[in-house]
C-alpha cells in the first residue's frame, strides 16, 4: 500500500533543497490561483519564503514544514491519511522508490517507472496521473476532493460488477 499523500514526509537533504524549492514553487502558484481567501495570504507568504530561500538558502525547514500544511494538506485533515481515498497498490521496490515524496514527485516518480516499462496497477497508474472521472484540482498535488473523487469511482465500479 502506498499512501498517495505521504504519511510523514522525507527531509531533504541539503544538496537538493534549492532543486526542490523550484520544483515545488510551481505548485504552490497553481495552488495560489484556486486557493480560498484565508489561504491566498498564508500562500503568498510561502512564495516570499521560497524566492527567499532561492535566493539565500535560509530557513528551509520552515518553509519545508510551511509548504506541507499549506499545499499538501491544505485542509489540515489528519484522518485523510489512512483513507482509502488515499492509498494506492504498489510493489515492493516502486513503494520504496516514492518514500514519503510529496504527490508531485511521487508522480514524477511513476510516470518514469511507467516509461521505462515497470509494472504499475491500472488503478494506481489512475490515481496519479488522475484520469478518472471528475478529477478537478491540479496534478501537482493530491486534495480531499480528488480522494472523495477516486472512491467514488471505484464504488462505481465495483457496484456495477455486482449488478451484472
Amino acid at each position: 500500500m502506498e499512501h498517495v499523500f505521504a504519511q510523514k514526509s522525507v527531509k531533504i537533504n541539503e544538496a537538493e533543497r534549492k532543486d526542490w524549492v523550484k520544483r515545488h514553487k510551481r505548485v504552490a502558484e497553481y495552488r495560489l490561483k484556486y486557493a480560498n481567501k484565508e489561504l491566498v495570504k498564508e500562500i503568498n507568504e510561502l512564495l516570499n519564503q521560497m524566492e527567499e530561500y532561492i535566493k539565500n538558502n535560509n530557513n528551509f525547514d520552515k518553509l519545508f514544514s510551511e509548504y506541507l500544511k499549506l499545499i499538501e494538506n491544505p485542509e489540515g485533515d489528519k484522518d485523510k491519511i489512512d483513507y482509502l481515498g488515499n492509498l494506492a497498490l504498489l510493489g515492493l521496490i516502486e513503494n520504496i522508490k516514492l518514500q514519503n515524496d510529496s504527490f508531485f514527485d511521487k508522480r514524477r516518480k511513476i510516470i518514469e517507472m511507467v516509461e521505462s516499462g515497470r509494472n504499475i496497477p491500472v488503478g494506481t497508474e489512475r490515481v496519479f496521473f488522475k484520469s478518472f472521472p471528475e478529477t478537478g484540482t491540479s496534478l501537482d498535488y493530491w486534495s480531499k476532493e480528488d480522494g472523495i473523487k477516486y472512491v467514488n469511482y471505484m464504488q462505481q465500479i465495483v457496484f456495477a460488477k455486482e449488478s451484472e
